[in-house]
């Protein structure tokens, strides 16, 4: 199984959870979306009566190729942007307009997590919701962290793993919780499991 389906496979188990109906009608975005064969489709696939999905991501090439490559069937609903989450000026558009957001296995590559919530958190419309996939830290990463310290093996990591820096790929359970309060979120259901953290808040004071 690759990656890609691996990961599919939780962002489609995930979805699956939410409580969200069949979403008809409804404004969904997708924030990190990568390539559209990825969790776009999966909201697609999940929520078929969604009036469209924007996929934001920053990097140009997933862009890009999704526009070129996921445009029939299902994705004629999906409207592919180069934007990054941390700045509102590229969605400036969407602000309170957004039904739902689904984040699957990216904010744990943000750096700048509060704004990120922030943005997010603007973006919705008054009841909006968000629901957060991430990816969570396990007892082996206490290993990998002291390994990744080590001169003796800390090479290996950039070489097969591409980073140095581990702890960056993981998003701290209670940190992430005051962050989202902090914002002004109602945090309505969080689940921990395979090795993953899953947060759906709501837009603040108009949660139900």
């Amino acid at each position: 199984m690759t990656e890609v389906e691996i990961t599919n496979r939780e962002t489609r188990t995930f979805l699956r959870s939410l409580p969200w109906g069949d979403l008809s009608g409804e404004l969904v975005m997708d924030v990190g979306c990568g390539y559209g064969n990825m969790s776009t489709q999966c909201i697609l696939e999940r929520f078929p009566r969604a009036s469209r999905v924007i996929a934001i991501d920053q990097s140009s090439e997933c862009i890009q190729r999704s526009k070129v490559e996921f445009r029939n069937g299902i994705f004629k609903k999906a409207q592919f942007k180069k934007a990054n989450v941390t700045v509102m000026r590229h969605l400036r558009r969407w602000e309170g307009k957004i039904s739902k957001i689904v984040s699957a296995h990216c904010l744990s590559e943000i750096e700048k997590k509060e704004r990120a919530f922030k943005v997010m958190y603007e973006l919705l419309k008054p009841g909006g919701q968000a629901a957060l996939l991430f990816t969570g830290r396990s007892q082996s990463d206490d290993v990998y962290a002291a390994m990744l310290q080590n001169p003796k093996w800390s090479p290996y990591f950039t070489v097969l793993f591409g980073y140095r820096d581990h702890e960056a790929k993981f998003t701290n359970l209670q940190e992430s919780r005051q962050l989202l309060a902090y914002t002004g979120y109602n945090i309505a259901n969080v689940r921990v499991g395979d090795n993953s953290e899953k947060q759906a808040p709501t837009h603040g004071p108009y949660n139900q």
